[in-house]
């Protein structure tokens, strides 16, 4: 199984997807999908630019090893069951991400709006995870860690769940402020993630 190109055919794909679903967006809706470039929270600022780096530093990585004899310090010994491990978690990863995606509609950014006109979203895949999108994210960026079998991909992976951790404690705050009772209630009924 040619993992390589597995990687590099998911970093394109997750790529193309999120860059055309942003366009798409904004020339349908004429909202900048990318919130936290506007916001007035520093702090969201910096833990979006953070995740970004992370995802160029995973695609570094990704890029690198399609092109050499591999990369890092790995993990385990070469395992084909591991390779379809890890292209199931990428797939998984990204069908998700696109469901909970479609699912939010317009409501959907990356970072809080602070001056749009969002919804509380609480249906299909929101009835089981306040943050789908997230999770799926983890689980796609493990899936890559499987696949790279390298230390510096594990530590990356590290970096995307601590950053998605605060990212996700200014989100509850923004939607705590926002929605008030109906999204304290949703988050006593519906887990952070799973």
């Amino acid at each position: 199984m040619n993992t390589k190109l597995i990687l590099l055919y998911a970093l394109i794909i997750f790529t193309g997807y999120l860059i055309g679903k942003s366009i798409y967006f904004y020339k349908k809706n004429k909202v900048n999908p990318a919130a936290f470039l506007t916001a007035g929270n520093t702090k969201e600022r910096i833990l979006w630019s953070g995740l970004l780096i992370i995802f160029f530093l995973f695609a570094t990585l990704m890029i690198v090893n399609a092109f050499s004899a591999g990369i890092g310090f790995p993990i385990v010994k070469e395992n084909g069951i591991m390779d379809i491990a890890g292209i199931f978690l990428v797939i998984i990863g990204i069908l998700v991400m696109g469901l909970a995606q479609y699912q939010m509609g317009t409501d959907w950014r990356m970072g809080n709006d602070e001056q749009g006109n969002i919804h509380l979203v609480h249906k299909g895949i929101f009835k089981r995870s306040r943050n789908p999108i997230y999770m799926s994210i983890v689980v796609l960026s493990l899936g890559i860690v499987v696949l790279l079998n390298s230390i510096p991909a594990g530590i990356l992976w590290l970096g995307v769940i601590i950053l998605f951790n605060e990212i996700i404690k200014t989100e509850e705050k923004f939607l705590t402020k926002k929605f008030g009772q109906a999204y304290i209630k949703y988050k006593q009924q519906v887990r952070r993630f799973i």
